[in-house]
């Protein structure tokens, strides 16, 4: 198996807890209350797009230079209007990033990254079934999420948007999560089912 090498990332490591701080910063409305999914769902697209170039790809994921780089909503919903919202116009290491909402049907339709908000309310192990080990990294925002089979969970840590990393699961799909996104994660495990 080969991987792409992601590029060079910036000295310091907190340069991704800034940008994602800085996303969530810039679209602060002044009635918080009423836009607090919106708020959040910056800072997880933030992350998202940052995911994208931590993450370590088979080469065959981007077999030519304008290929684009495919991030998926389940669903699509909320979080789909507010990425593509936040994200158009980037770039994943010089591949157009575009965002589009992925069926339950069409789970395995060639997206790198798949985020499965909680609302879609799908298990991480049938998503993961679903995509027949497809080198696309599985994230949610459910509880277990991580757990059970996907690569990435976001979780709420006193107030602030966090991730768990599974690098098994991750493995399980061809990718190598990256030294610096493992570096900000709460590494799980698998969770065995009871016999």
């Amino acid at each position: 198996m080969s991987f792409r090498i992601p590029q060079r990332w910036p000295r310091g490591g907190h340069w991704l807890a800034a940008l994602v701080l800085a996303a969530a910063l810039a679209g602060l409305p002044g009635h918080a209350a009423a836009a607090d999914a919106s708020v959040e769902y910056k800072v997880k697209g933030g992350y998202l797009y940052n995911f994208a170039k931590l993450v370590e790809w088979p080469t065959n994921s981007l077999p030519a230079p304008d290929s684009p780089f495919i991030i998926g909503v389940l669903d699509g919903g909320e979080a789909l209007t507010v990425f593509q919202a936040l994200l158009a116009g980037k770039s994943v290491n010089g591949h157009p990033l575009q965002l589009q909402a992925v069926t339950a049907d069409r789970v395995g339709s060639g997206v790198h990254i798949l985020f499965v908000p909680g609302a879609a309310g799908k298990s991480s192990a049938k998503i993961q079934a679903a995509l027949g080990g497809a080198a696309t990294l599985l994230v949610g925002e459910s509880k277990d999420f991580a757990q059970g089979g996907g690569s990435l969970n976001f979780v709420m840590v006193e107030g602030s948007v966090k991730f768990e990393a599974n690098p098994a699961a991750a493995a399980r799909a061809q990718l190598i999560l990256g030294s610096q996104l493992l570096k900000l994660a709460l590494v799980v495990k698998d969770v065995r089912p009871a016999k």
